[in-house]
């Protein structure tokens, strides 16, 4: 979370990244205000979405990164 602090528009408790028991990596969004979106889509709140190599993976309007699987 401090890695974000410096966007406004970014929650304190945005979203969650995890791995489903067969090890696939999934992002909820925790109910934030401006939204969670994978390659564009707004992902609903509390719904978990499987994230895959060269997704993006977005923050509100300002934190944008791409998911890279090693």
């Amino acid at each position: 979370a401090t890695t974000f602090t410096r966007y406004d528009n970014v929650s304190r408790r945005h979203a969650t990244v995890s791995l489903d028991p067969t090890g696939q990596p999934r992002v909820r969004d925790e109910g934030s205000t401006n939204g969670t979106y994978v390659n564009g889509e707004r992902i609903p709140p509390g719904v978990e979405v499987p994230l895959r190599e060269g997704d993006s993976l977005r923050l509100a309007a300002d934190v944008t990164g791409t998911v890279y699987l090693s």
